[in-house]
């Protein structure tokens, strides 16, 4: 075999080698891309449903979400530590403090340390007021993913 033909013969193998080499990245690269896509998929799973709203009361601008099972799981773990005749006076007050993410603009948890304690200390009206609100969200949350279940 010639010197010419057995460079020829070996640039050739290289490169076969190399588009293998290459198309196997490709194909890593791919997968890799359908995983991530996969993952985001299922994180965005925890936001299916949550819903967030302003409210404007007595020109402070509330920003209410909905929660999620494991913040009601804590608020439920708090409100059932206390008292039985304490329990039906403070659950309205404990989740809106979950659920208050701002108070004009400012995040609940700048203003305060303690939001429960905060949010227990607002008038009857207010909390009345916000607690409809939470209820609305909660409702087109509800609402929302049944419409999507509705589709299917």
């Amino acid at each position: 075999m010639s010197q010419t033909r057995k460079v020829a013969t070996s640039h050739s193998m290289l490169a076969e080698k190399f588009v293998s080499e290459e198309q196997v990245v490709t194909e890593n690269q791919q997968q890799e891309v359908i995983k991530q896509k996969r993952l985001s998929d299922f994180k965005n799973l925890i936001f299916l449903g949550k819903i967030e709203e302003k409210i404007t009361i007595g020109g402070y601008e509330f920003v209410l979400q909905t929660l999620t099972s494991q913040q009601l799981k804590e608020i439920m773990i708090k409100i059932m530590s206390l008292p039985s005749e304490e329990q039906a006076l403070v659950i309205k007050a404990y989740t809106l403090s979950y659920s208050i993410v701002s108070i004009n603009g400012t995040p609940l948890e700048e203003i305060t340390s303690n939001p429960i304690e905060m949010v227990s200390n607002f008038q009857l009206t207010i909390i009345e007021k916000l607690w409809k609100k939470y209820e609305e969200i909660s409702k087109k949350s509800e609402d929302q993913i049944g419409e999507d279940d509705l589709k299917k």
